[in-house]
């Protein structure tokens, strides 16, 4: 779970930045930003490029005292060395997020955090911020990038064309459908719904962190381990076939 947290704090962290800059409230701008670049540029940038250059742990001792330095000037600090503090430490988690990504392709890595600004975007909607109009348009064309994205650079995975066809449509199916439950559930926030419902939206984020587990548990019970003796291994990112 340690891969996705750390999208979650690269995106607090830019917030930081973007906050102590007064830049914050063009959540839209940059969201759309990213589904561009996660089009444009998601095939192009490199993938484990400083991992390359010097070992893993160095790279990951480096990032973290300039993310911590970065973090010291921007709580001790104030004025301009208080923002590029926060700067500092945005900008080296954008940069392992572009240039160093392991369990993502980069393509991936920014439709991630154009969906997180996408979420702002409605968030300041919703708070009489921003024209709603926009943000739906903003949204809907959002989600079409990471859709684009996906199918366009599922390519440079190097799988068969039979399976690069079944990513695919699990892709588009999968980002769609998450987009329109998103929406509907938007759509009727105002509704009152039965209290069990609304706690399972409470614990929603816990059972989350403990599916990992579940799924190892599974994969080893006698009834269902000899079916993974053979045949694909999928995670998120990609697909492997064992023997």
């Amino acid at each position: 779970m340690v891969w996705s947290l750390s999208y979650e704090m690269i995106f607090y962290l830019l917030l930081t930045a973007m906050f102590l800059a007064r830049v914050h409230r063009r959540s839209g701008r940059y969201a759309l930003l990213l589904g561009v670049a996660a089009v444009a540029l998601g095939g192009v940038l490199p993938q484990a490029y400083f991992n390359s250059l010097s070992s893993p742990r160095f790279i990951a001792v480096v990032a973290d005292l300039v993310v911590l330095a970065g973090l010291a000037f921007a709580v001790v600090m104030r004025g301009l060395p208080r923002m590029m503090g926060a700067v500092l430490a945005a900008t080296a988690g954008l940069a392992l997020l572009a240039f160093n990504g392991t369990w993502l392709w980069p393509w991936q890595a920014l439709s991630i955090l154009a969906l997180m600004f996408t979420g702002t975007m409605l968030h300041r909607a919703e708070q009489g911020q921003y024209p709603w109009r926009n943000a739906i348009v903003a949204a809907v064309t959002v989600l079409g990038l990471v859709v684009v994205a996906g199918l366009w650079h599922s390519r440079e995975m190097g799988w068969s064309a039979a399976t690069e066809v079944t990513w695919q449509r699990t892709w588009f199916v999968s980002v769609t459908l998450a987009g329109l439950t998103f929406g509907l559930g938007l759509a009727f926030r105002h509704v009152r719904w039965p209290r069990i419902l609304t706690w399972l939206g409470l614990i929603s984020y816990s059972l989350y962190l403990l599916h990992p587990q579940l799924i190892d548990v599974f994969r080893h019970l006698p009834w269902t381990s000899r079916h993974h003796s053979s045949g694909r291994n999928c995670s998120w990112t990609r697909c492997s076939w064992s023997s």
